[in-house]
């Protein structure tokens, strides 16, 4: 079943993404590098998000929408440069009686993130990549699929306390494949909107 109640799942997918997203974290960790120096900083921090998605299936599989949530470790390597881990999951909008969706997703990589103008605002950037689970029940029936998933996404943060921040808005580009019925390839374009709380662990971080 799709998120829309269709008799059709949604698609897997030729991951051509992938090799552009590769080259984008490379280059995060470019431009991470220069920027190490000693400093009072994160050793890390836990991100906790209401997120919601928007989903356009290839091969006429239709659009979706899903509430849910995120939650986000991440461990600094080098200031602005830390990995990061993320699960996801989210409940499907506007399914019919008798059916439900749930969509849980789990991935990691770089996460850089830049001081604006020495200001107590910031900017985000990261690249992820992992796996999703999806589980869907009809008339009492139960199916579930599993897939790869990437997401590239850009965040604003305002930097409210030392020991916690706001995060003021998170878009990403989120790419997952799912099986339709008759096993034929697809892609499922998702965007992804967060915002929610982030709770700085704090040390003295010194690097070279």
């Amino acid at each position: 079943m799709d998120p829309n109640g269709a008799s059709k799942k949604w698609q897997p997918v030729a991951w051509r993404g992938r090799h552009f997203a590769g080259l984008v974290a490379f280059a995060l960790v470019l431009i991470a590098a220069p920027a190490a120096r000693a400093q009072d900083s994160n050793w890390g921090n836990i991100n906790v998000d209401y997120s919601y998605l928007r989903a356009n299936s290839s091969g006429n599989g239709g659009t979706f929408s899903a509430d849910g949530g995120t939650v986000l470790g991440a461990f600094t390597i080098m200031p602005p440069l830390s990995i990061v881990g993320e699960l996801g999951g989210y409940t499907f909008r506007g399914q019919p009686a008798g059916t439900s969706g749930q969509m849980f997703t789990y991935t990691f990589g770089p996460e850089l993130q830049v001081p604006i103008h020495n200001s107590r605002w910031a900017a985000s950037a990261d690249v992820l990549f992992g796996g999703g689970y999806l589980r869907g029940e009809e008339s009492g029936q139960t199916a579930s699929e599993n897939a790869f998933v990437m997401s590239i996404g850009v965040g604003l943060i305002a930097n409210v306390r030392d020991r916690w921040s706001i995060e003021m808005v998170k878009v990403k580009y989120v790419s997952t494949g799912f099986q339709r019925t008759n096993g034929q390839p697809g892609l499922q374009n998702d965007m992804q909107i967060s915002a929610g709380f982030i709770f700085n662990i704090q040390g003295r971080h010194r690097s070279r």
